[in-house]
């Protein structure tokens, strides 16, 4: 079950020869295989057809390394777009920190988040339970209305639900949905919804930033000095 490039694998009991001067992987009695989702942050659940297998602490330890060392390759900052530059029907990665999250239902968590920006045009905000938000209550109570809320679906649920508020990341091919409403009363309004859609489409999925990241801390020093002007 390897559902993109990036997946950590465990091969046990590979057999490795020799073909053309290369070597080679093959299977042997009793072979089997663990994968893993490979964004940092996320549950190390193994995906595999075995009913029993073995997993050890240092595996798990290989599994976060390879995950550290695999967010290392990445480039994130090119394909950063701010909120404030979104357009409508727009794939693209946000760089942000996490301020509040609520469980929604079994396929669907709700991430509210913010970038250092204010989206341009209006964003829907979902109706969720007050006890049923965690949130950062100071944050929330300056800065609600330059957050925005993000829908994560299906197989991304998991790793939403183990964010910690506060944490800074990377949602990864993140769609600016517009949706339009009217009736016989009322013009027509539009808003952006956003939507993190299930699979692992170019690289869909949720990373989480270390504290000395460089993006981080252009964040961290955006809440510190974000314009009073602006919170009002």
């Amino acid at each position: 079950k390897i559902y993109s490039v990036g997946d950590i694998v465990r091969f046990h009991r590979i057999k490795i020869t020799q073909f053309n001067s290369e070597f080679l992987g093959v299977s042997s009695n009793g072979f089997s295989a663990l994968v893993f989702e490979g964004t940092a942050g996320a549950p190390v659940l193994p995906r595999t057809s075995s009913k029993s297998y073995s997993f050890t602490e240092e595996d798990h330890k290989i599994v976060e390394s390879l995950r550290i060392w695999q967010m290392g390759q990445q480039t994130f900052t090119k394909s950063r777009i701010k909120l404030s530059d979104i357009k409508p029907e727009q794939y693209f990665n946000l760089i942000c920190h996490l301020v509040g999250k609520a469980e929604l239902d079994k396929a669907s968590y709700l991430l509210k988040v913010w970038d250092g920006s204010k989206c341009a045009l209006p964003t829907w905000k979902v109706c969720v339970e007050e006890e049923a938000l965690e949130r950062n209550s100071d944050f929330l109570s300056h800065r609600h209305h330059l957050t925005v809320d993000v829908l994560v679906y299906d197989n991304h649920v998991e790793a939403a639900k183990s964010l910690k508020v506060g944490s800074y990341i990377v949602i990864q091919n993140l769609h600016a949905k517009l949706h339009n409403t009217s009736n016989e009363n009322q013009a027509q309004n539009s808003y952006l919804e956003f939507h993190l859609h299930g699979g692992t489409l170019y690289g869909r999925g949720i990373t989480i930033l270390p504290e000395n990241d460089i993006d981080v801390k252009e964040l961290q020093n955006w809440r510190k000095h974000f314009p009073a002007a602006c919170l009002q």
